[in-house]
């Protein structure tokens, strides 16, 4: 019988374990105390062990248990978002309701669930931390424990934690999105939606109208701090607050704390004058660089995604590209009130979603072409001028293969922006329309618009057939065509090409693409 270590918890034993009075023969614990952080005899810091928990490289089913334990989407969390911003402004499905938007977290979520019976093979154990001073203070009055609950430091721990959340929310009447397991739909009697909670790890965030009754999520948990849209929300650590603008409510979501700790470095005048290439620590240094800005540019700050995407060469990285990154670090640093937009636009069966795709050609590594992607909603009022809209999806990344030519490139980067728009249209519909995202439960879908600035590539794929002498480009376009109809191609000025702020550096070019952050909006048709 294999054996584990116990830490110290902020519950009395018996809520997840249970006293044995008599010690299995073949259960060895080793003992650990947590009272000063560190394992006895060892000398280890606190950090690598679990606080008021078991050490989880020590659990005898680590290679067996199921372990993943999912998070909720950035896509869901924007979508729950502008769903909000939307129902604040009375603007959702067009049904007057106001929507509040609400954010807490659980307390002790590790110590909640049960261990899922045929999981293990075996009995669990794990035996009292033996602190003279918790001897004295009877904390542990048993030697060992049987684990049939949850524990911090459990290699499924977090996974518990999930099912028992899910198991809980689904009891109150909450259902899972069929594309994301950790966003749970509430509908009301008349079969509108009226709740949206998103679960990422043990922060809770909620959208629901004022016809829902908020008490059925805040009874089903114990709570640590809660805010609400009255202040501002830390959420993974962005900041979100509620605003008005022209008399309308407007979403603001940030990243300023975390962004006033990023600690740019300098490359001092001698070294600058030396090797290109980067030492040990100068690449370490860079990764580490590139790891933070991702953080950054993937939730909130897209006009930095060309310059980390493409500043990165790997162990080719030179100087320069450190320098680079010191250079973004410094302009995050000074508009690091800047972030994503939300305007509360109506969110109704006849809203549309606008895919932009651009790429610029052989200008990243090893000749590859770097795509731009751009997902937004809007109004149907795009289709004759320029209209409000909301950025929801974006991603500037590299062609997976060398491209031979220009319109190459560009149909690859509408194809992959169609295709995220495809996988975005599909997720708002099963919370507009509450059937399950797929074509064939739910057949409704909105209206989805592509703008491209290549009018090579617009005329291919308006036409009934096309001649072209690259034959996977043709199938591209084929492909295009299936999802894509003549009358919802739109071919728009490089000036309108919103994504192309995703695909080349250029300091102009990224002042111009947060100009549009702070102020989106989509034009589909010239106003001449």
């Amino acid at each position: 019988m294999a054996s584990m270590v116990l830490g110290q918890t902020s519950q009395r034993p018996g809520s997840q374990c249970r006293v044995i009075r008599s010690r299995p023969q073949d259960a060895r614990p080793k003992e650990q105390s947590l009272l000063s952080g560190q394992s006895a005899g060892t000398g280890r810091a606190a950090s690598q062990v679990p606080r008021g928990g078991v050490r989880p490289q020590r659990d005898p089913d680590l290679t067996t248990i199921s372990r993943d334990a999912p998070t909720p989407s950035r896509l869901t969390e924007h979508l729950l978002l502008v769903i909000y911003i939307s129902g604040r402004n009375r603007a959702f499905l067009g049904d007057k309701r106001v929507w509040r938007l609400w954010c807490a977290d659980a307390t002790t979520a590790f110590l909640q669930g049960t261990q899922q019976d045929g999981e293990r093979p075996n009995r669990l154990f794990m035996q009292s931390p033996r602190d003279p001073i918790l001897l004295q203070a009877g904390a542990f009055p048993a030697t060992m424990y049987e684990i049939h609950g949850n524990v911090y430091g459990l290699a499924n721990a977090p996974r518990l934690w999930s099912l028992e959340v899910g198991k809980r929310l689904l009891s109150a009447g909450f259902r899972p999105h069929a594309l994301d397991r950790m966003c749970f739909l509430h509908y009301d009697k008349e079969g509108r939606l009226d709740c949206i909670s998103l679960v990422y790890v043990d922060d809770f965030l909620v959208t629901y109208a004022d016809n829902f009754d908020l008490t059925i999520i805040t009874a089903l948990f114990k709570w640590g701090s809660t805010s609400d849209d009255t202040d501002v929300i830390t959420f993974k650590g962005k900041q979100l607050r509620t605003t008005k603008r022209d008399g309308k409510f407007v979403l603001l979501v940030t990243q300023t704390e975390y962004i006033r700790s990023l600690a740019p470095g300098k490359v001092t005048r001698q070294r600058a004058r030396g090797d290109e290439q980067l030492t040990e620590a100068e690449l370490q240094e860079f990764r580490s660089c590139c790891g933070a800005l991702q953080w950054v540019v993937g939730q909130t700050r897209p006009d930095g995604c060309a310059t980390v995407s493409l500043a990165n060469h790997g162990n080719e990285s030179t100087l320069s590209d450190l320098k680079t990154l010191y250079g973004l670090m410094e302009h995050f640093q000074m508009t690091s009130h800047d972030g994503l937009v939300f305007k509360g636009i109506p969110i109704t069966k006849e809203t549309v979603l606008v895919t932009y795709g651009d790429c610029s050609w052989a200008n990243a590594q090893d000749y590859k072409s770097q795509e731009g992607l751009l997902v937004c909603l809007t109004t149907p009022g795009a289709l004759q001028g320029p209209t409000d809209a909301v950025m929801i999806d974006w991603k500037s990344t590299r062609t997976p293969r060398v491209v031979r030519s220009t319109m190459a490139g560009e149909a690859y980067a509408a194809d992959d922006a169609i295709d995220r728009g495809v996988y975005v249209n599909q997720c708002l519909c099963e919370l507009i329309f509450g059937a399950n995202a797929s074509p064939l439960s739910n057949p409704q879908y909105l209206r989805h618009l592509h703008a491209t600035d290549c009018k090579s590539l617009f005329d291919a794929i308006i036409a009934s057939n096309f001649q072209t002498e690259e034959k996977r480009v043709g199938l591209t376009v084929r492909s295009i065509q299936e999802t894509i109809g003549p009358n919802d191609m739109r071919w728009v000025p490089t000036g309108a090409m919103h994504a192309d702020g995703l695909t080349k550096i250029a300091d102009w070019l990224r002042a111009q693409f947060l100009d549009w952050i702070r102020n989106p909006t989509v034009q589909l048709r010239s106003e001449v």
